[in-house]
């Protein structure tokens, strides 16, 4: 394709102005957007504008997207964080309000509904501390998620052009065959048959590399919900495991208390006791927990974002070498158009020829003969 691009470049340069030999006074003029659109290697210059377009597509998922996301991520866990951070601090003012319960409860000798009440309250928490947790799990899942597939598109995008490239000599010399207006049928058919499989083997490529990349997904996202699953299950059991020792700590206060009516100064060593022992420590497990979380997003997410710096430098730098290689074809094509003008000018006796997009008054139109005599090559 460059050496091609490096003759056809080499031909004479298109000017507005041709001059031609004769002396006539007439002009000739060639519309140049529609002779390139005749021109029979235009459909090559539409291939180029696509493959330049759908990579400029990529561009927009850059870096700065995927930062922003992290920055969001790494800020909604530490909110979250924080919250629970709030409640750990709010410990001391719990204890002083289990104090004043406590104390009620031995004013009024209704253990029962006490314990009732606080164990309801202790199942509230831990459902909400749990939930939150979940919530969370499930947040960084799907950002993890969705992380990888946009990897896998961007692959199979990097795919499908590098197929595209390696048969792009082939497949245009294919094309230019197809031009010919004399061929016969069977050669016809012979080279629109070759150019369609040339077609299916690049699909089936990309479709076996679609195929890999989803399945790959798919063991990735199950990997996801595995180790979500577990750390749900294991913040699930450490959560419950504290409500039920803090239950059964508040029980056995209580039990101290209803046989000890006669001797309070008793009930209150046992509440003395069960205060030194409570030890609210689940929301700084859920904070530190959370925080963690927040680094894992963080961590995943940064690494992604150099993945794809580097991926959108490749980027760049391929477009930039489509747009050189769409230049020089373009320009090759006006050369080639010019010349045809000038000769065909030369024949008819024509002053010169302008090429441009607005015809001169009184001049010879020679586009559509310019695309004619360029259709025979």
């Amino acid at each position: 394709m460059k050496l091609l691009l490096q003759r056809l470049a080499a031909l004479p340069a298109a000017a507005v102005l041709i001059a031609a030999t004769h002396t006539g006074a007439r002009v000739g003029f060639v519309n140049i957007d529609e002779a390139v659109a005749l021109h029979p290697w235009h459909a090559l210059l539409v291939r180029y504008d696509r493959e330049i377009a759908a990579l400029r597509e990529t561009l927009a998922l850059n870096p700065s997207s995927q930062a922003r996301r992290a920055a969001q991520s790494v800020a909604a866990q530490t909110r979250t964080a924080s919250r629970v951070a709030t409640a750990a601090n709010a410990a001391s003012r719990d204890r002083a309000r289990e104090r004043a319960a406590l104390a009620s409860v031995l004013a009024s000798r209704r253990p029962g509904d006490e314990m009732s009440a606080y164990g309801a309250q202790l199942v509230r928490e831990t459902q909400a501390t749990l939930a939150s947790f979940q919530q969370a799990i499930a947040a960084r899942e799907q950002r993890a998620y969705e992380a990888r597939a946009q990897q896998f598109r961007e692959k199979e995008s990097t795919t499908a052009f590098d197929l595209a490239q390696a048969d792009g000599g082939q497949r245009l010399q294919l094309r230019l065959k197809l031009q010919d207006l004399h061929l016969d049928a069977r050669r016809r058919a012979t080279i629109s048959a070759r150019l369609a499989a040339l077609d299916a083997t690049e699909q089936r490529k990309v479709d076996a590399q679609r195929a890999a990349d989803a399945a790959a997904l798919r063991s990735y996202r199950d990997a996801l919900q595995r180790e979500g699953e577990a750390a749900i299950a294991k913040m699930a059991a450490q959560l419950r495991a504290k409500a039920a020792a803090n239950l059964a700590i508040r029980r056995r206060a209580l039990a101290a208390e209803a046989t000890a009516d006669a001797a309070l100064p008793d009930v209150r060593a046992k509440v003395a006791s069960f205060e030194s022992s409570y030890r609210p420590g689940i929301p700084g497990t859920v904070a530190a927990s959370l925080r963690s979380a927040g680094g894992d997003i963080s961590a995943r997410l940064g690494e992604l974002g150099a993945a794809d710096q580097g991926s959108q430098r490749e980027t760049a730098a391929q477009i930039d070498a489509l747009q050189a290689q769409r230049a020089a074809l373009y320009r090759a094509i006006v050369a080639q158009i010019a010349a045809t003008a000038d000769r065909l000018a030369r024949a008819q006796g024509l002053r010169a020829v302008e090429l441009g997009t607005r015809a001169a008054p009184a001049s010879v139109d020679l586009t559509r003969a310019v695309g004619t005599r360029l259709a025979r090559y």
